[in-house]
């Protein structure tokens, strides 16, 4: 009978031990997923849905197309920067399902002193835009402002409605203390 109960005993003790390290293990595992060195986990997600698959996503421009803006689709490609900390992205201009030109590139992080996702655009005109990534329930929002070559700059607003396999972009000008829409792009994955 005391074997039994010292088996038990030890049994009971064990139990208790891989309870507590499953815990602990749980804990760990959802402290990671809330952060991955520091960032949080909702940015991650959106820079792997940006990232994922080929990267690449493309939008039909016929409703823009014209003889300054020749151009039959957009894409955006994104793929990570060393570390898996950022994301870098380009937008190509497609003619005849052939990239003719490279209109912009991108960069996002996370910026650990500032608790936010910076966003950085260079474009080939010269002009560069500088402004932050902000998520909602229903949308992520890029705001920034863009500074040109003849020292002029404007406020510029991104609304981004995603889903599985394709996203929506509403691109907003500020303008006499507004708002006012500008164009509209539904993107799908290649």
């Amino acid at each position: 009978m005391k074997r039994i109960l010292i088996v038990l005993t030890i049994a009971s003790i064990w139990v208790g031990v891989c309870a507590k390290v499953s815990g602990q293990q749980a804990e760990a595992k959802a402290k990671a997923e809330a952060t991955i060195a520091g960032i949080p986990k909702w940015v991650m997600d959106y820079f792997n849905f940006r990232t994922g698959g080929t990267g690449r996503w493309v939008t039909d421009n016929s409703k823009y197309k014209g003889e300054n803006e020749p151009f039959d689709e957009y894409v955006t490609e994104w793929t990570w920067s060393a570390g898996k900390q950022s994301i870098k992205g380009r937008l190509v201009g497609l003619k005849e399902k052939k990239e003719v030109a490279t209109f912009v590139e991108f960069r996002m992080f996370w910026h650990p002193a500032q608790r936010k996702v910076i966003t950085q655009a260079f474009s080939a005109n010269g002009s560069h835009a500088a402004g932050e990534l902000q998520r909602s329930e229903s949308e992520i929002r890029i705001e920034h402002t863009v500074f040109n070559l003849a020292g002029g700059s404007y406020r510029e607003l991104i609304r981004e409605i995603d889903s599985k396999d394709e996203f929506r972009t509403e691109d907003f000008i500020w303008k006499d203390g507004n708002w006012v829409p500008q164009r509209t792009y539904l993107w799908r994955r290649v």
